[in-house]
């Protein structure tokens, strides 16, 4: 009989382990269904979000920005670093601008842009920037953010004076 109430004790300990095991993988499969969701979730949203920046840069580009919207969004996307909007018409760029962060070429010559919204600083990885035959009177403060930048090209402008960050460029060559 002891040996039968043992027997009993360990089955019993082996079906609670048993129960254990199932709910944990039960767990562990929630959370990777979660985590897959929440993903699947922010790729939706970088999409969405990609798609309102291209088309608020399209919608500036006298042409109607045909293959803009396809050049903002791969830049968007990580596809491409390099961006050339020359000769596009545009007179102003959007705040939104500042999202294209992972661009190190842009080319933004022969447009009619007066200014560069404040967030063009969040442009960090630029090394080349083309911003010839435009009207430019002036540059954002945030400028000087652009410390990677070793050619900048402002020819052709109606800039009376730099903002003081732009003594922060040291990378320009």
């Amino acid at each position: 009989r002891a040996g039968s109430v043992g027997s009993t004790a360990w089955a019993r300990d082996v079906l609670q382990e048993l129960r254990l095991r199932r709910l944990r993988q039960r767990a562990e499969a929630d959370l990777q269904d979660k985590q897959q969701h929440a993903a699947v979730a922010e790729r939706q949203r970088v999409a969405v979000s990609s798609d309102a920046v291209a088309e608020e840069i399209a919608t500036l580009c006298s042409g109607g920005g045909g293959g803009v919207v396809e050049a903002v969004r791969a830049v968007l996307e990580g596809r491409s670093k390099e961006l050339e909007l020359n000769v596009e018409g545009l007179a102003s760029l959007p705040e939104s601008f500042g999202q294209l962060g992972a661009l190190t070429e842009l080319r933004l010559g022969g447009n009619q842009l007066a200014s560069l919204p404040e967030s063009f600083g969040q442009l960090g990885a630029l090394t080349t920037l083309y911003l010839g035959g435009n009207q430019l009177a002036s540059l954002p403060e945030s400028f000087g953010q652009l410390g990677t930048l070793t050619e900048l090209r402002l020819y052709g402008n109606q800039l009376a004076s730099l903002p003081e960050s732009f003594g922060q460029l040291g990378a320009l060559t």
